[in-house]
């Protein structure tokens, strides 16, 4: 997909799987599917388009993964809702891959080649945290009801914008939502870890996912997913 438009060729790809899970999602907003996940990944300066492209990578390669789509396939028809975000500082955030029905080992290839297209539209900034779970809460307001919702929040550092990042982490909490992330390490060395323990995850569950290093995000992604999915006895 090197070549040609990939603006247009994201855009032509959505528009073909919406015609099938706008179907799947319609049906299943008559009973809660089994998980909302948004995933919310960073876009800050410190992400240079290679980096940007592993991480679109290391997602799909997840989602292409034969036990995360037993997994999902082992919850039957109710499957899973994901929906995918960038984001950076105030204002700079945009949906990459519009909620999508997965429930399936065809479902996920086709979600996985959605992510593996995605480009973001912005300009890279700063690093606003608060910006990352205001606009995932957003987007999940409007997905199906579901028994579990998650914010997926993924980033290789601190905030460094201001704005109380607890408050909006614990509003999102209040409204049943858990917040995990997946955690690369800062080039400056800041105790990214750390600080999204303190700052950003909670609810039911929450934890955090660690990476290495960006070669390691696609085990990471998929330990991450394989913790997320709820089991069918659950």
């Amino acid at each position: 997909m090197k070549n040609g438009n990939p603006g247009a060729s994201l855009a032509i790809a959505v528009a073909f799987w919406s015609m099938i899970s706008e179907g799947q999602i319609l049906a299943q907003e008559k009973t809660a599917v089994a998980l909302d996940l948004v995933l919310a990944i960073d876009c800050s300066a410190s992400i240079d388009a290679e980096k940007f492209d592993i991480q679109l990578q290391g997602l799909a390669t997840a989602f292409r993964d034969p036990d995360v789509q037993q997994a999902i396939s082992n919850l039957g028809p109710r499957g899973i809702i994901v929906t995918m975000i960038a984001w950076s500082e105030p204002g700079k955030s945009e949906l990459l891959v519009p909620p999508t029905a997965v429930s399936d080992r065809r479902s996920s290839k086709a979600l996985a080649f959605l992510i593996s297209l995605a480009r973001r539209h912005f300009r890279t900034g700063q690093t606003s945290l608060r910006q990352a779970i205001v606009t995932s809460r957003a987007v999940l307001a409007k997905m199906p009801v579901s028994d579990r919702s998650v914010i997926d929040i993924s980033g290789d550092g601190t905030d460094n914008v201001g704005g109380d990042v607890p408050k909006e982490r614990d509003i999102t909490i209040a409204a049943g939502v858990t917040i995990n992330g997946l955690v690369l390490p800062d080039p400056y060395g800041a105790d990214v870890e750390g600080y999204y323990r303190s700052h950003v995850i909670g609810g039911k569950d929450a934890f955090i996912e660690r990476a290495s290093g960006y070669e390691d995000l696609a085990r990471a992604v998929r330990a991450k997913l394989l913790r997320e999915i709820p089991s069918p006895l659950s």
